[in-house]
Protein backbone atom coordinates (compact mmCIF):
# COMPACT_ATOMS: atom_id res chain seq x y z
CA UNK A 1 0.00 0.00 0.00
CA UNK A 2 2.82 2.38 0.92
CA UNK A 3 4.56 1.61 -2.38
CA UNK A 4 1.41 2.49 -4.31
CA UNK A 5 1.04 5.79 -2.44
CA UNK A 6 4.71 6.61 -3.06
CA UNK A 7 4.40 5.78 -6.77
CA UNK A 8 1.29 7.95 -7.05
CA UNK A 9 3.07 10.83 -5.35
CA UNK A 10 6.05 10.55 -7.71
CA UNK A 11 3.71 10.50 -10.71
CA UNK A 12 1.89 13.58 -9.41
CA UNK A 13 5.14 15.51 -8.88
CA UNK A 14 6.34 14.56 -12.37
CA UNK A 15 3.06 15.66 -13.91
CA UNK A 16 3.14 19.00 -12.08
CA UNK A 17 6.76 19.50 -13.13
CA UNK A 18 5.88 18.97 -16.77
CA UNK A 19 2.89 21.28 -16.48
CA UNK A 20 5.03 23.98 -14.90
CA UNK A 21 7.64 23.66 -17.64
CA UNK A 22 4.97 23.92 -20.30
CA UNK A 23 3.55 27.03 -18.66
CA UNK A 24 6.97 28.64 -18.44
CA UNK A 25 7.48 28.16 -22.17
CA UNK A 26 4.00 29.30 -23.12
CA UNK A 27 3.44 32.56 -25.03
CA UNK A 28 3.21 35.58 -22.75
CA UNK A 29 4.67 33.72 -19.77
CA UNK A 30 7.19 36.50 -19.06
CA UNK A 31 4.52 39.05 -18.10
CA UNK A 32 5.41 41.20 -15.11
CA UNK A 33 7.85 43.87 -13.99
CA UNK A 34 11.62 43.53 -13.70
CA UNK A 35 14.80 45.58 -13.63
CA UNK A 36 18.50 45.11 -14.27
CA UNK A 37 21.61 47.29 -14.39
CA UNK A 38 24.66 46.90 -16.62
CA UNK A 39 28.07 48.59 -16.74
CA UNK A 40 28.80 49.50 -20.34
CA UNK A 41 32.15 48.28 -21.65
CA UNK A 42 34.15 50.13 -24.28
CA UNK A 43 34.09 48.67 -27.81
CA UNK A 44 31.79 45.82 -26.80
CA UNK A 45 28.08 45.06 -27.20
CA UNK A 46 25.82 45.57 -24.18
CA UNK A 47 23.13 43.07 -23.20
CA UNK A 48 20.36 43.62 -20.66
CA UNK A 49 18.38 40.60 -19.46
CA UNK A 50 15.63 41.11 -16.92
CA UNK A 51 14.13 38.68 -14.45
CA UNK A 52 11.10 38.23 -16.70
CA UNK A 53 13.38 37.34 -19.65
CA UNK A 54 12.98 40.54 -21.60
CA UNK A 55 16.30 41.00 -23.41
CA UNK A 56 17.77 44.15 -24.92
CA UNK A 57 20.85 43.81 -27.14
CA UNK A 58 22.77 46.96 -28.01
CA UNK A 59 25.83 47.23 -30.29
CA UNK A 60 29.10 48.77 -29.18
CA UNK A 61 28.82 52.53 -28.88
CA UNK A 62 25.09 52.55 -28.17
CA UNK A 63 25.76 53.84 -24.64
CA UNK A 64 28.59 55.79 -23.03
CA UNK A 65 31.46 53.50 -22.10
CA UNK A 66 31.90 53.10 -18.34
CA UNK A 67 28.39 54.27 -17.51
CA UNK A 68 25.95 52.23 -15.45
CA UNK A 69 22.70 51.92 -17.35
CA UNK A 70 19.57 50.66 -15.62
CA UNK A 71 16.71 49.06 -17.52
CA UNK A 72 13.21 48.98 -16.06
CA UNK A 73 10.64 46.90 -17.92
CA UNK A 74 7.03 45.89 -17.52
CA UNK A 75 5.21 43.43 -19.78
CA UNK A 76 1.48 42.96 -19.44
CA UNK A 77 -1.40 41.55 -21.44
CA UNK A 78 -3.91 44.17 -22.54
CA UNK A 79 -7.35 43.07 -21.37
CA UNK A 80 -9.47 46.19 -20.99
CA UNK A 81 -8.12 48.20 -23.97
CA UNK A 82 -6.95 51.41 -22.25
CA UNK A 83 -7.08 54.70 -24.15
CA UNK A 84 -3.57 54.37 -25.60
CA UNK A 85 -4.27 50.84 -26.86
CA UNK A 86 -7.53 52.02 -28.43
CA UNK A 87 -5.57 54.78 -30.14
CA UNK A 88 -3.16 52.22 -31.62
CA UNK A 89 -6.02 50.10 -32.91
CA UNK A 90 -7.64 53.14 -34.50
CA UNK A 91 -4.34 54.28 -36.04
CA UNK A 92 -3.71 50.90 -37.66
CA UNK A 93 -7.27 50.79 -39.01
CA UNK A 94 -6.83 54.30 -40.44
CA UNK A 95 -3.64 53.42 -42.33
CA UNK A 96 -5.19 50.18 -43.53
CA UNK A 97 -8.20 52.02 -44.94
CA UNK A 98 -5.97 54.54 -46.76
CA UNK A 99 -4.17 51.56 -48.32
CA UNK A 100 -7.45 50.08 -49.49
CA UNK A 101 -7.71 47.48 -46.74
CA UNK A 102 -10.61 47.30 -44.33
CA UNK A 103 -9.03 45.56 -41.33
CA UNK A 104 -9.60 45.66 -37.59
CA UNK A 105 -6.56 45.71 -35.33
CA UNK A 106 -6.36 44.26 -31.84
CA UNK A 107 -3.78 45.32 -29.24
CA UNK A 108 -2.62 42.31 -27.20
CA UNK A 109 0.42 43.22 -25.11
CA UNK A 110 1.85 46.41 -23.62
CA UNK A 111 5.61 46.87 -23.11
CA UNK A 112 6.92 49.64 -20.89
CA UNK A 113 10.68 50.08 -21.23
CA UNK A 114 12.85 52.82 -19.76
CA UNK A 115 16.61 53.32 -19.51
CA UNK A 116 18.35 55.54 -16.97
CA UNK A 117 21.94 56.36 -16.06
CA UNK A 118 22.57 57.96 -12.66
CA UNK A 119 18.86 58.70 -12.42
CA UNK A 120 18.71 60.47 -15.80
CA UNK A 121 16.75 59.04 -18.72
CA UNK A 122 18.94 57.94 -21.64
CA UNK A 123 18.30 56.67 -25.14
CA UNK A 124 20.57 54.43 -27.21
CA UNK A 125 22.79 55.82 -29.96
CA UNK A 126 21.41 53.86 -32.89
CA UNK A 127 19.19 50.78 -33.09
CA UNK A 128 18.94 48.09 -30.42
CA UNK A 129 17.10 44.77 -30.47
CA UNK A 130 14.34 43.94 -27.98
CA UNK A 131 13.28 40.32 -27.41
CA UNK A 132 10.31 39.26 -25.29
CA UNK A 133 7.98 36.28 -24.94
CA UNK A 134 5.60 35.98 -27.89
CA UNK A 135 1.95 36.46 -26.99
CA UNK A 136 0.86 34.05 -29.71
CA UNK A 137 -1.13 36.66 -31.63
CA UNK A 138 0.73 39.83 -32.56
CA UNK A 139 2.45 40.61 -35.87
CA UNK A 140 3.26 44.32 -35.53
CA UNK A 141 4.57 46.69 -32.82
CA UNK A 142 3.40 50.26 -32.21
CA UNK A 143 5.41 52.94 -30.39
CA UNK A 144 3.33 55.64 -28.72
CA UNK A 145 5.18 58.92 -28.23
CA UNK A 146 2.87 61.74 -27.19
CA UNK A 147 0.76 62.55 -30.24
CA UNK A 148 2.56 60.20 -32.61
CA UNK A 149 2.30 56.46 -33.20
CA UNK A 150 5.08 54.64 -35.10
CA UNK A 151 4.95 51.05 -36.36
CA UNK A 152 7.75 48.47 -36.38
CA UNK A 153 8.10 44.97 -37.78
CA UNK A 154 7.78 42.09 -35.32
CA UNK A 155 9.90 38.97 -35.90
CA UNK A 156 8.64 35.76 -34.30
CA UNK A 157 11.01 32.90 -33.47
CA UNK A 158 9.41 30.04 -31.57
CA UNK A 159 8.09 31.31 -28.22
CA UNK A 160 9.81 34.70 -28.43
CA UNK A 161 9.51 37.73 -30.68
CA UNK A 162 11.77 40.69 -31.34
CA UNK A 163 11.88 44.13 -32.91
CA UNK A 164 14.42 46.92 -33.40
CA UNK A 165 14.12 50.49 -32.19
CA UNK A 166 16.24 53.47 -31.24
CA UNK A 167 14.04 54.96 -28.51
CA UNK A 168 12.10 53.71 -25.50
CA UNK A 169 8.78 54.42 -23.86
CA UNK A 170 5.52 52.49 -24.28
CA UNK A 171 5.13 49.85 -26.98
CA UNK A 172 2.04 47.89 -27.96
CA UNK A 173 2.15 44.52 -29.71
CA UNK A 174 -0.90 44.16 -31.96
CA UNK A 175 -2.42 41.76 -34.46
CA UNK A 176 -3.80 42.76 -37.86
CA UNK A 177 -4.54 40.98 -41.12
CA UNK A 178 -1.23 39.86 -42.63
CA UNK A 179 -2.01 41.83 -45.80
CA UNK A 180 -2.06 45.01 -43.73
CA UNK A 181 1.26 44.50 -41.92
CA UNK A 182 3.35 45.74 -44.84
CA UNK A 183 1.08 48.79 -45.10
CA UNK A 184 1.70 49.99 -41.55
CA UNK A 185 5.31 48.93 -40.82
CA UNK A 186 7.61 51.92 -41.22
CA UNK A 187 4.82 54.47 -41.08
CA UNK A 188 3.88 56.99 -38.42
CA UNK A 189 0.49 58.46 -37.60
CA UNK A 190 -0.35 61.67 -35.75
CA UNK A 191 -3.23 61.90 -33.30
CA UNK A 192 -5.48 64.96 -33.17
CA UNK A 193 -6.92 66.49 -29.99
CA UNK A 194 -10.29 64.83 -30.51
CA UNK A 195 -8.88 61.34 -30.23
CA UNK A 196 -8.86 60.80 -33.98
CA UNK A 197 -5.72 60.30 -36.00
CA UNK A 198 -4.32 61.33 -39.33
CA UNK A 199 -1.59 59.70 -41.41
CA UNK A 200 1.65 61.47 -40.48
CA UNK A 201 3.65 63.44 -43.01
CA UNK A 202 6.90 62.05 -41.61
CA UNK A 203 7.25 58.51 -42.97
CA UNK A 204 10.19 56.38 -41.87
CA UNK A 205 12.77 55.21 -44.40
CA UNK A 206 11.41 51.67 -44.17
CA UNK A 207 8.21 52.59 -46.06
CA UNK A 208 7.87 50.45 -49.16
CA UNK A 209 7.63 52.13 -52.62
CA UNK A 210 4.08 50.76 -52.93
CA UNK A 211 3.03 52.72 -49.84
CA UNK A 212 4.51 55.90 -51.30
CA UNK A 213 2.61 55.26 -54.53
CA UNK A 214 -0.63 54.99 -52.56
CA UNK A 215 0.09 58.31 -50.85
CA UNK A 216 0.82 59.98 -54.21
CA UNK A 217 -2.47 58.77 -55.70
CA UNK A 218 -4.34 60.11 -52.65
CA UNK A 219 -2.73 63.55 -52.94
CA UNK A 220 -3.46 63.68 -56.69
CA UNK A 221 -7.12 62.88 -56.06
CA UNK A 222 -7.43 65.67 -53.49
CA UNK A 223 -5.83 68.22 -55.84
CA UNK A 224 -8.11 67.17 -58.69
CA UNK A 225 -11.17 67.48 -56.48
CA UNK A 226 -10.17 71.02 -55.45
CA UNK A 227 -9.74 72.05 -59.08
CA UNK A 228 -13.20 70.71 -59.98
CA UNK A 229 -14.73 72.57 -57.04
Amino acid sequence: MKKKIFAAAVAFVATMSLATSAFAAAPGATNGSATTEVTVKADAPTEFKTENNLVLEAPAGAFEAGSNVKLDANVEAVTNVPAAAATVESAIAKIASVSGNNAKATVNTKLEISLTSNGTAVQPNGKVKVTVAYDGKSNVVAYVNGGTVEFFALTVTGNVCSFETSHFSDYYMASVDQAVVEKVVGQSTTIDNNGGNNPGTGVALAVAPAALAVAFVGVTAIVSKKKRG
